[in-house]
């Protein structure tokens, strides 16, 4: 098992993004809120995404970030489980 510095739940945004309650924009807006302090740079990539953006777009970043998350297990990308006082 990998030992991971840090972990960013994003559970309750995925299930939204999935049952479509929310638009990629504001799923990518809302992850770069949870992310800015582990990841300033790249939470910024995630807020300035456009309105009109797809979920395609999401992913590309959502790949980044995993990539950066992975680099060194710096961050383990918990999709399936609700944060604790997240906003």
């Amino acid at each position: 098992m990998a030992n991971w510095k840090q972990t960013l739940k994003i559970g309750d945004l995925w299930r939204l993004a999935q049952d479509k309650q929310i638009k990629p924009c504001e799923f990518s807006r809302l992850i770069a809120v949870r992310l800015r302090p582990l990841n300033a740079v790249l939470a910024d990539r995630f807020r300035s995404i456009d309105e009109d953006a797809d979920f395609e777009e999401v992913d590309a970043l959502l790949d980044e970030l995993y990539d950066w998350g992975d680099k060194g297990h710096r961050c383990w990308i918990d999709r399936h489980t609700e944060p604790e006082g997240q906003p």
